[in-house]
């Protein structure tokens, strides 16, 4: 199922034929919504990992599956990793057309406005 809804290519990254990457930057959030954000992901945990391999094609299709289900998603940065939260925070957010919400010691946290419709969408 995800590899017939994500498609990474030299233009950007397509879920459901919509390139997400076109559709970046008009609407930054704020400082308050992003302290918002950061409630709401508090209690939440990660949903994937990056390790050894860094950043790969298939943690970028896991991480925009989850944005697309969820809008706020928590990725865990394991320590044999060969970078650093917040060295890798702003490029993975731009790869995804996603808002950088925080990246606290090995873990960040991302979000994204979906166009599911059957999921109850964060209200900032």
């Amino acid at each position: 199922m995800v590899a017939s809804l994500l498609k990474i290519s030299g233009n950007g990254i397509y879920i459901k034929n919509i390139n997400y990457t076109k559709l970046r930057g008009i609407n930054m959030i704020t400082t308050k919504q992003r302290s918002n954000l950061k409630k709401i992901a508090h209690p939440l945990s990660a949903t994937c990992q990056i390790g050894k391999n860094g950043v790969t094609e298939n943690v970028i299709l896991q991480i925009a599956e989850n944005l697309f289900n969820k809008e706020l998603v928590k990725i865990k940065i394991l320590q044999n990793s060969p970078v650093t939260a917040k060295e890798i925070i702003n490029d993975v957010a731009e790869k995804l057309s996603a808002e950088p919400v925080s990246a606290i010691g090995n873990v960040i946290t991302l979000y994204k406005l979906s166009d599911k419709n059957d999921i109850d969408h964060i209200v900032l």
